[in-house]
């Protein structure tokens, strides 16, 4: 199992990130650079951190931080696989395309 998975992009266009999705549903916290697309994913500090966009600094103190805290690093995967089962389930993301196919 990953500790974290660290998706840092200057690209501001940057959409939603299903590999968010599918990283935090293996219980992995995500460090995402400060973007609108990836930032709407998860939530910043509970499951996940979001890093100053260019910034390598700011990015390896986050890394770092996760890495050395194994409560916090624990608490905060616990924190992604709630989030993915309550948001990403298959009877909300039905629900949601089916409404988007309706109207």
């Amino acid at each position: 199992m990953a500790y974290v998975m660290v998706l840092p992009s200057i690209d501001q266009s940057e959409s939603f990130g299903i590999v968010l999705v599918e990283s935090m549903a293996c219980g992995a916290p995500v460090i995402v650079s400060d973007l609108p697309g990836v930032r709407s994913v998860f939530e910043n500090g509970v499951t996940g951190f979001v890093s100053k966009v260019c910034n390598e600094k700011d990015l390896a103190e986050k890394i770092s931080y996760i890495l050395n805290n194994p409560e916090k690093q624990s608490q905060m995967s616990q924190a992604c696989i709630n989030l993915v089962a309550k948001e990403y389930n298959w009877n909300i993301i039905g629900k949601k395309l089916f409404d988007i196919i309706a109207h």
